[in-house]
């Protein structure tokens, strides 16, 4: 993570740390708030971090007839995965944290 607007490191996060095992970050996680972080594992699991400190909350369970795939933030709490194949398209969001 880099600062901003300097851009110099702030906190690293290797798949190691997130993933464990020789896991590595897709491309494709982002902000769900302005405390939590979305990571997906190549070919592994999604994983919650904390955005001030890029340290593992959770991993995500989705449950098993959900799609998985394509996890993409939208903001305020929630995310979406997609099935290319299908096109089935499903909406999650962050339970109450508080």
């Amino acid at each position: 993570m880099r600062r901003f607007p300097d851009g110099l490191l702030d906190t690293v996060c290797t798949g190691h740390d997130g993933f464990g095992g020789d896991g590595s970050f897709d491309t494709s996680g982002g902000y769900l708030d302005a405390d939590v972080i979305l990571a997906e594992a190549f070919d592994g699991p999604t994983v919650l971090l904390t955005a001030d400190g890029l340290t593992v909350i959770d991993v995500v369970d989705y449950p098993g007839d959900a799609v998985s795939q394509e996890p993409r933030p939208c903001g305020h709490g929630a995310w979406t995965t997609c099935d290319t194949q299908s096109g089935r398209l499903q909406l999650w969001r962050l339970a109450d944290r508080h």
